[in-house]
């Protein structure tokens, strides 16, 4: 994985939307995770990127949903050179795959705490 930016295109009973990502690659081999918002880059929260499993160009995740009370669902994103290519895999609906294409990296600004909550806030109503 290197630093770059992704739209992923996903388009399944749960969810039809474009979302559009940045992973950054840091020095010491760890890397940093922000949503792509018009404000700027937002970090992913906490629990999230502790969920996150990287090997390779692959990030995946197990994931729990207040609607699936007790069930995991599986996410797992392999990027390519310009492409990428993922799966959510939801007990009772299977497999849903989705892709995706590296997007030009522009300046944004990465959003400071107050802005991270602020549009935490508004993603929850």
């Amino acid at each position: 994985l290197e630093t770059s930016r992704w739209v992923l295109h996903v388009n399944n009973p749960f969810m039809q939307q474009d979302l559009t990502a940045q992973i950054n690659a840091n020095e010491d081999g760890t890397y940093d995770f922000f949503a792509v918002t018009p404000k700027g880059l937002r970090p992913f929260p906490a629990e999230m990127r502790e969920m996150l499993k990287i090997d390779g160009d692959t990030v995946s995740a197990d994931i729990t949903h207040e609607q699936l009370k007790g069930m995991k669902i599986q996410v797992s994103v392999t990027f390519g050179d310009d492409k990428a290519e993922g799966y959510f895999k939801v007990p009772i609906f299977g497999k849903m795959k989705f892709d995706g294409e590296r997007i030009e990296i522009d300046d944004l600004p990465i959003m400071d705490e107050s802005e991270e909550k602020e549009a935490e806030k508004a993603d929850a109503q």
